[in-house]
């Protein structure tokens, strides 16, 4: 149908290589894996993965304030952060160490802190650096117009799978609703 909504279609083409689209009760057009490469839903996804991130920084700040979480992160990385706090303040941007941070940072932080950890979804650190390793190089693939269907699409029927939970979380609900499994994300 037209008015389809995108993860919802991702959670079909799970399913199918190719679907009909229905316009006005008649076959308008195929949908498939394929089309998933095309710019809108690159964007869709890129913004996804976006969210995730926010969300991780915002729960460090919140639990790990005045960069208490330094601890949890290497000497060297933290150094590449603040390289790129320094530049950033030479171009005249203001800029927050924890801005500064990968993705990947980020998730090693909320993975190595129970506190934090027990916000998302992920019973264990190993899992949960897995999956922002996963989201990591999907937003590498969508950044850099690399495939992603071919390397990235269980991720992106993971994303699909757990829109609303994302969205729910980043919009202020905590509570982990009992149908979700330990694979969703934060």
């Amino acid at each position: 149908h037209e008015s389809t909504r995108l993860d919802d279609l991702i959670l079909r083409l799970k399913e199918h290589q190719r679907l009909f689209v229905s316009v006005l009760g008649r076959v308008g057009g195929i949908v498939s894996r394929s089309d998933m490469q095309k710019p809108p839903v690159r964007m869709w996804l890129f913004g996804i993965v976006t969210l995730i991130e926010m969300r991780f920084t915002k729960l460090i700040d919140g639990l790990l304030p005045d960069e208490q979480w330094r601890g949890h992160l290497t000497e060297s990385r933290i150094r590449k952060a603040e390289t790129l706090v320094a530049e950033r303040v030479r171009r005249g941007f203001e800029a927050e160490l924890i801005d500064c941070l990968q993705l990947s940072d980020k998730a090693t932080i909320v993975s190595r802190n129970p506190q934090l950890r027990s916000l998302t979804q992920f019973d264990s650190r190993r899992r949960l650096e897995a999956m922002a390793s996963e989201l990591e190089n999907l937003r590498n693939n969508l950044a850099h117009a690399q495939d992603i269907v071919s390397e990235n699409w269980d991720v992106i029927v993971m994303l699909a799978e757990n829109l609303d939970f994302i969205l729910e979380r980043e919009n202020g609900i905590v509570a982990r609703p009992a149908e979700r499994d330990a694979e969703a994300l934060p």
